[in-house]
């Protein structure tokens, strides 16, 4: 009974939190952070779940294992149908060369100092969990929030270096949700290092079987319902649900096979597939909402001194290569930015969907011999790594803007 009180209480408020009646605090400065960026429902989830007043367990959330999967499946889907074929030319100019760039940036570096840390305080832990964790908080620092309403300055010419941050944003999380879900294929089992490129060759090419396998049937399906609105929600819910459960049940990221569901779904022609584009991203913010409170009930703030010192070497590594290489890159790519703007803070704030891809990881339950940190414990490092980001940028932009107001009093042009 509690956990249908539960579940009842977690679908109100996530529709609650994606309502039009939000949208004018969205709109604000800091209602942009606080809502977009997921903080309101994540504070909540953690308030309900286990460390709060224990309204919910993570291990009844568990019962509700395959909404969870459905509701991954759906943000994948989702960024998937941004990979359209013309994509490239789409986009401003050096934008797939920045996002990529910064991909293999982030997971090289923080990656490497996520595992260096774990091998530093505790030398004993298994060298493949290290691997496959440190792989993971890599995939969690690619790219940006794609939020730049609260970085917006109206009296200022931003808007050539906003659109580059959003596009680059964007591109980003493809090639986040690519490398998560194939780490996620090796956290099964303690695999060789010779055992490593076969299986992710393996896990690559099933799960692109299944990809197009639910594209083709998405179409026909689609094409069966016609206009009528009940068939075609009906086909929906049922592609996305199969495609979440046909990648659980092979052991693949629902998240990753359904990205690459959206990419066949994109390319494919019709209005009908537009019309499936449309409903899928209109129904972003309650999924989104769901997402964060289910993050809040599975995060374990309990990280101990160890974890608390990975949190701190994460940051510190994450303000240097944001603050530092991507914010340069950005001014470089927007040659006529001559004076500092809010927006160069942008790369410094982590995506909100980092805190999905760890909330599937620690959703799965699973376990690895000799791992470091357990699924929670890794969550809650993603969200606190995304909280200091997100307060370290928003006071960046406001001492910024104080001393811009000393130098000028008068607010001459």
């Amino acid at each position: 009974m509690r956990i249908l009180i539960g579940v009842i209480i977690l679908v109100a408020i996530a529709l609650l939190g994606a309502s039009r009646h939000l949208w004018a605090v969205r709109r604000t400065r800091w209602g942009a952070v606080l809502l977009t960026g997921g903080w309101v429902m994540i504070g909540i989830g953690l308030l309900i779940g286990p460390r709060g007043v224990g309204l919910l367990e993570p291990n009844e959330l568990m019962v509700i294992q395959p909404l969870i999967l459905f509701c991954l499946a759906w943000i994948g889907l989702m960024v998937g149908l941004q990979a359209d074929r013309r994509l490239p030319s789409m986009l401003p100019a050096g934008t797939t060369s920045l996002a990529v760039k910064d991909g293999l940036l982030s997971l090289a570096v923080i990656g490497a100092t996520a595992a260096g840390a774990m091998w530093l305080l505790v030398p004993t832990v298994s060298w493949w969990a290290v691997g496959v964790q440190a792989t993971i908080l890599g995939a969690c620092a690619m790219g940006w929030s794609a939020e730049v309403r609260s970085l917006r300055r109206v009296e200022t010419n931003d808007q050539p270096l906003l659109a580059l941050l959003r596009g680059a944003a964007g591109v980003s999380t493809i090639f986040a949700v690519c490398v998560y879900g194939l780490a996620v294929k090796l956290t099964e089992q303690a695999l060789t290092a010779t055992d490593v490129v076969p299986m992710l060759g393996m896990g690559l090419a099933t799960s692109v079987l299944i990809a197009v396998t639910m594209g083709l049937l998405g179409l026909w399906l689609i094409g069966v319902a016609g206009r009528s609105e009940p068939e075609f929600l009906v086909v929906l819910l049922g592609l996305v649900s199969f495609t979440a459960g046909a990648a659980a049940a092979l052991g693949y990221a629902p998240m990753f096979v359904a990205l690459l569901t959206g990419v066949v779904i994109v390319n494919m022609p019709g209005q009908s597939m537009q019309k499936f584009q449309k409903v899928i991203i209109e129904a972003e913010q309650p999924i989104a909402m769901a997402l964060m409170l289910v993050a809040g009930i599975l995060a374990e703030p309990m990280l101990g001194a160890t974890g608390w010192a990975v949190v701190a070497a994460v940051i510190s590594v994450r303000m240097l290569l944001k603050l530092g290489w991507a914010s340069r890159q950005l001014r470089r790519a927007t040659p006529g930015q001559t004076r500092f703007v809010p927006g160069m803070l942008g790369p410094l704030r982590q995506t909100p969907l980092a805190i999905a891809l760890a909330t599937g990881y620690a959703a799965t339950g699973q376990t690895m011999p000799g791992e470091f940190i357990n699924g929670g414990q890794l969550l809650m490092i993603v969200i606190l790594v995304g909280l200091f980001s997100d307060i370290a940028a928003m006071l960046g932009q406001y001492r910024r803007r104080a001393a811009e107001e000393r130098a000028d009093p008068e607010g001459s042009p």
